[in-house]
């Protein structure tokens, strides 16, 4: 089976900087990421791509889009990264309270959605403490309702699932439809700047240089540029805005 060597994986990565950034982007957007998050996502997205000589890049195969290929790749980030945050238990202060039976039957409960039944069972066989089912109900009924870690990396799975169905074929393609339609709508809008003002953009967000240095590389005045990209940014959600698009990311 054929694998890219590191080199050219190398190659395929950097020359699509762009895209990896816009997909880690849309992910954040429609999970609703506060932008630490989002900017975290992204750092260890470019981290996870280049680590082992690129592995995961090398993986990809062309029978689907890099865009599809990447947005699976970082979903699955995304995921994994929610459930290491949710892996840190620690007992609520009633437990600790209450006494090592009381944190251990939260821990059991709580953090790995057990039975009240198979808490006792596990309290005997394990730290060979013996409570009857009304002892382990009572200390239960004086606990905290935590929602159980299994419940949230399900949920967090769910809503994954439901943003980007896995066995809707059909929906799917109509969703990359409608996200297609919504690219070409920006790209015609950009298109429509002036020549030199698309080039600020595309040296400001797709190669990430500094305003300093656009303003050198241009021969512009550096103070008069920050106003200018502002303008032309607003120039472009007005556009889209326009055609009903209020929230799509530009660059």
């Amino acid at each position: 089976m054929y694998q890219r060597s590191p080199d050219q994986a190398r190659k395929l990565l950097e020359d699509n900087i762009d895209l990896i950034e816009q997909v880690v982007r849309r992910i954040a957007w429609r999970n609703r990421l506060p932008p630490d998050e989002a900017e975290e996502l992204k750092s260890i997205a470019f981290v996870r791509l280049v680590e082992n000589d690129y592995a995961v890049i090398r993986k990809f195969r062309s029978e689907s889009t890099l865009r599809a290929f990447l947005t699976s790749v970082i979903r699955r980030l995304l995921l994994d990264l929610r459930a290491q945050k949710w892996g840190k238990w620690r007992p609520s202060r009633a437990a600790q309270r209450l006494g090592l039976a009381a944190m251990r039957i939260e821990e059991f409960v709580s953090k790995d959605g057990r039975s009240q039944t198979e808490a006792a069972e596990l309290l005997q066989r394990n730290h060979n403490v013996r409570l009857s089912a009304a002892q382990v109900e009572r200390l239960t009924a004086q606990l905290p309702h935590r929602t159980t870690q299994a419940q949230q990396r399900r949920d967090a799975a769910q809503h994954l699932q439901n943003d980007y169905p896995p066995d809707a074929a059909l929906l799917e393609s109509e969703c990359e439809s409608h996200r297609a339609a919504i690219d070409r709508r920006v790209n015609r809008a950009i298109a429509a700047l002036p020549r030199e003002d698309r080039r600020i953009l595309r040296l400001r967000y797709c190669q990430g240089l500094k305003i300093s240095h656009i303003a050198k590389k241009l021969g512009l005045e550096q103070r008069p540029l920050y106003g200018r990209i502002n303008k032309t940014l607003q120039v472009l959600r007005k556009r889209l805005q326009d055609e009903g698009i209020t929230h799509a990311p530009i660059f």
